[in-house]
């Protein structure tokens, strides 16, 4: 009864969750999805099946097989990774297990910004831009930037990847691109605030 009991706490809150703001959610939409569409958006409450039968339309097909693509992949990346590093991390002595979570996260963010990180890799070469989505996307927040006439700051936990950025944006952009961080001396570092601040041909 007590081994019942403390089963029921320990699981009981995660389930709670999971029912409350995935399975309800998902039971709404599915009862939702036997009414018709509002000419002006929301929901008039008329039975009908012709939801489903628009989902076979070619439009709407090819939306349904790609969000069934990305959700079989992202799956995939969960059964290889995820539950491998679970495993291996609730194997792991007791006085271990908040380190290793700790690590596998900042490997994680590390991948997420760039696979040059997480490889400790020290240059900025031709393909360097192709090998991250996130850094495409920078470039054209940047582009819009710069274009804009205005300025930017840009900031990162990881000072490998502030050097690696700075490295990449000097050659994309052929300017000078400031880079404070901790081991910045105070005075260098007043110098560029105050020149990024002030002086109207200073970095962007």
């Amino acid at each position: 009864m007590y081994q019942r009991l403390r089963t029921f706490l320990f699981v009981g809150p995660g389930l709670a969750w999971l029912t409350f703001f995935m399975v309800v959610p998902c039971l709404l939409v599915f009862v939702y999805s036997f009414f018709e569409r509002g000419v002006y958006g929301g929901i008039v409450y008329d039975f009908t099946f012709e939801n489903f039968d628009r989902a076979f339309d070619p439009l709407y097909l090819a939306i349904l097989l790609k969000s069934a693509k990305i959700a079989g992949l992202a799956t995939l990346i969960a059964l290889l990774i995820a539950y491998p590093a679970a495993y291996a991390i609730a194997r792991a002595p007791r006085g271990q297990r908040h380190g290793q979570v700790l690590a596998l996260l900042t490997r994680l963010k590390q991948i997420c910004n760039h696979p040059a990180l997480a490889l400790s890799e020290g240059n900025v070469d031709e393909g360097f831009l192709g090998r991250s989505a996130k850094l495409q996307r920078l470039e054209e927040i940047l582009d819009e930037v710069i274009e804009a006439g205005d300025r930017a700051l840009l900031f990162t936990q990881f000072a490998e990847w502030g050097h690696l950025l700075q490295g990449w944006m000097q050659q994309r952009w052929k300017g000078d691109v400031p880079f404070l961080h901790g081991g910045t001396r105070k005075s260098e570092r007043q110098a560029m605030v105050d020149r990024f601040q002030e002086d109207p041909r200073g970095p962007q």
